[in-house]
């Protein structure tokens, strides 16, 4: 995923999965801008 930096891998597999949960209850936040700073948060909390 190029927002992330990261090659393609399980984790990134695990942070798409996250984002269609994520728009399914926020339909709102199915924006570019959201999704990217959404993604990168939830990169900064598993690491």
């Amino acid at each position: 995923m190029e927002w992330l930096n990261e090659p393609p891998s399980p984790r990134i597999g695990e942070i798409k999965a996250a984002l269609l949960a994520h728009c399914a209850v926020r339909p709102q936040d199915n924006t570019r801008e959201k999704l990217k700073k959404t993604a990168l948060d939830m990169r900064r909390k598993k690491q």
